[in-house]
């Protein structure tokens, strides 16, 4: 019954919060010239990925790892801009760069107080500061698993879902550079051999910084970038629906070989294969949203502002991640009740850390 009670109390506060942004929301469609769709594909997309995180069911993880990583950066990448190096070292340092910290530095106070609460009680004698200075080294290496990478150092722990941002930084950095080059295929030559040279690498040694994702990141940011540019550069309204099937029976044999095309693991046997794939199943999520913008004004709105809470949402989630990696086996509540919980949980933290931000942002400037 209390677990009742606790979805109730979970999602009344997800729709008080919606709610009280509708006028914003209402607002923002009539005045902003920006493409709601992809802001749709935005909120969808952040959904999807603590799905594929929380929810272990084969099937539906299968498909959804068969594209969301590439869409998020696809999205990231219709957004870009050929700016100056200088000025997109600092727009990408303040949007990506300072939230990583920020979060990377929550993390280790929260699992310093937790090891200091476990030491206090008898139950660890890890020392604080070595897994606080721990937490905050494993900052600078950007690894996503302890997998996929096999000369990764035991000591140095991952960043979880965390790792996105790291790379994404890096990725875009990659891309700056790239379109200072004017010839298009020369630029797509570059980066599909950056892409498989990264995978060379990672099979012996360990890179930090993020660096072996960056080039990865770089090229599905490229296409995102061409899409907005010239959409029939990329692909046609015909080829579209081709892909979409492409991407639904490839995700279906990935699913029935018990193979996962995932990007922070470098598991891409076939990459142009999965690259095709991958750009289906964006484009099914394209598709999916325009129909949402068309017909659902309620849904749209509801997208729309969790994709414009996006970097809040993924590094909440990346930090329920490393908190409860330390315990989630000890608790005493099955799988199907903990994971549904923690997602709603994730979501609500996200939305009322993001709103308490925005009032003392306000406060700030009627004092000033």
């Amino acid at each position: 019954m209390h677990i009742s009670y606790f979805y109730i109390i979970i999602n009344y506060s997800i729709g008080y919060i919606i709610t009280k942004e509708a006028k914003f929301l209402s607002r923002m469609s009539g005045q902003t010239t920006r493409i709601r769709y992809i802001d749709i594909m935005k909120g969808i997309t952040i959904l999807l990925v603590m799905v594929g995180h929380y929810f272990n069911n084969r099937l539906v993880s299968t498909f959804i790892w068969s594209f969301h990583m590439p869409l998020f950066l696809f999205i990231s990448g219709y957004f870009f801009r050929d700016l100056p190096i200088r000025q997109r070292l600092h727009k990408a340092s303040v949007s990506i760069l300072l939230p990583y910290w920020i979060t990377i530095f929550a993390m280790s106070v929260l699992e310093g107080i937790y090891f200091l609460i476990q030491n206090h009680l008898g139950f660890e004698s890890a020392s604080v500061f070595r897994m606080v200075a721990k937490r905050i080294v494993s900052g600078f290496f950007v690894f996503a698993s302890d997998f996929g990478v096999p000369f990764k150092p035991e000591h140095i722990p991952t960043v979880y879902a965390l790792w996105f941002l790291g790379a994404l930084f890096v990725g875009e950095i990659y891309l700056a550079l790239l379109l200072k080059l004017k010839n298009v295929y020369l630029r797509l030559i570059i980066l599909l051999y950056a892409v498989f040279f990264s995978k060379w690498l990672i099979t012996w040694t360990f890179i930090p910084l993020g660096l072996h994702y960056g080039t990865v990141f770089a090229a599905w940011l490229y296409v995102g970038y061409l899409y907005r540019n010239d959409p029939k550069f990329i692909v046609s309204p015909v080829a579209e629906k081709v892909l979409i099937l492409l991407w639904f029976i490839i995700a279906l044999f990935e699913y029935k070989a018990d193979y996962r095309f995932d990007i922070n693991q470098f598991q891409y046997s076939f990459y142009g294969f999965e690259l095709l794939s991958a750009f289906g199943g964006i484009l099914f999520i394209k598709w999916i949203s325009q129909w949402i913008e068309r017909f659902s004004p309620f849904l749209t709105n509801f997208f729309t502002y969790i994709g414009s809470k996006t970097i809040w949402i993924l590094c909440v989630h990346a930090t329920d991640q490393a908190l409860l990696s330390h315990f989630i086996h000890s608790i005493p509540v099955s799988t199907r009740v903990l994971m549904p919980c923690r997602f709603l949980l994730d979501l609500v933290l996200a939305l009322l850390l993001n709103r308490g931000w925005r009032g003392v942002q306000m406060r700030l400037r009627n004092h000033s």
